[in-house]
């Protein structure tokens, strides 16, 4: 018996497995390039998100923030309000500061009577300033702080804190000779130092030369 040669051709195979061979390699790149999108996607979805919960905290900081200062803030204007309350009910009662200008005619001096109601609590004297002096600027503003230190000290040492409300008088005659020298060195003592120290300390200047007592 003879052996029959068998000849198989592979040729039709070899192509379609080389075409499907293909065929997966096209899908398995598409599907690799969705994937990469995908993470890409959620990636810059991820950025946004955290970009956005950053923003949320840091709007909630401060929001934290301005609340806390209008707390504090109302928790001042309270404190202000009875610190204005007293000080009124003082001015009603006549329990208020009175700084009083005292010069005698012909003399060269003069004294700050502090007074509360009508009970003297302190005395600051010093000379008045002549003609020379007080044209000399320099002069005149060292007086005007030292004015001013030595009525804070009279104020602290008389139990006035500076976060109480004072309303006050500065009473003075313009009709004495030196006062208007005074005046002005007061006046910017009070301007430029006294109330920088003491916020709420209001006070009306009195001029008893100009008032007509019938």
């Amino acid at each position: 018996m003879k052996k029959r040669e068998i000849f198989l051709d592979f040729t039709s195979l070899l192509d379609i497995i080389m075409i499907l061979l293909f065929f997966f390699i096209m899908f398995s790149s598409m599907e690799t390039d969705a994937a990469q999108e995908k993470a890409r996607y959620a990636e810059s979805n991820a950025i946004a998100i955290s970009e956005e919960a950053n923003k949320k905290i840091n709007e909630a900081e401060q929001l934290k923030k301005e609340a806390e200062e209008a707390l504090h803030s109302l928790k001042e204007e309270n404190s202000n309000s009875a610190s204005h309350l007293e000080g009124l009910n003082e001015f009603n009662k006549s329990e208020n500061l009175n700084f009083v200008l005292d010069i005698s005619e012909g003399n060269d001096n003069y004294n700050i009577l502090l007074y509360k109601g009508g009970d003297e609590l302190d005395c600051i004297s010093d000379i008045i300033p002549n003609k020379r002096q007080n044209r000399d600027l320099n002069y005149m503003k060292s007086k005007e702080k030292q004015i001013g230190e030595l009525i804070i000290t009279s104020l602290e040492e008389n139990g006035f804190s500076d976060e109480r409300t004072l309303i006050c008088n500065f009473i003075y005659n313009s009709n004495i000779n030196g006062t208007n020298s005074v005046y002005k060195i007061i006046y910017n003592s009070f301007d430029n130092y006294i109330k920088r120290k003491y916020n709420n300390l209001y006070v009306s200047y009195i001029d008893e030369g100009k008032i007509r007592y019938d």
